[in-house]
């Protein structure tokens, strides 16, 4: 009864006739509306296993674990790209003139000189 070709399986007329033919042994209850079964129609006609054509699988959809670890990335991911934009809009800039004080004549030319070699 368990063979994987329904062909090879007993159907359940058969089995009914073969308990019927077993000495001294009681029969199986019969179901409800089973009798038809057993004393009805050949079993050809009756209780030949159907095999069903297979069901097409449906496309997978992501279950919902990894939507939610896409998103909790995606959402950190976000997070950390606004506050490397506010810090780097919010940071002061480097200023071109260095305000430095006045010096006299020879001294001044010599420090610009200076801060336009290391300055940034």
């Amino acid at each position: 009864m368990t063979a994987i070709d329904p062909a090879e399986r007993p159907d359940a007329a058969s089995l009914g006739a073969e308990f019927r033919a077993l000495p001294g042994e009681p029969l199986p209850p019969t179901p409800l509306g089973a009798a038809a079964l057993v004393d009805g129609p050949p079993s050809d006609a009756v209780t030949r296993t159907r095999v069903l054509a297979p069901v097409p699988d449906a496309p997978r959809r992501p279950n919902r674990r990894t939507v939610v670890i896409v998103a909790s990335v995606l959402a950190v991911l976000l997070a950390a790209g606004g506050i490397t934009a506010a810090v780097a809009l919010n940071a002061p800039s480097a200023a071109s003139d260095p305000g430095l004080p006045s010096l006299p004549a020879p001294l001044d030319q010599h420090v610009n000189d200076l801060w336009k070699e290391v300055g940034p």
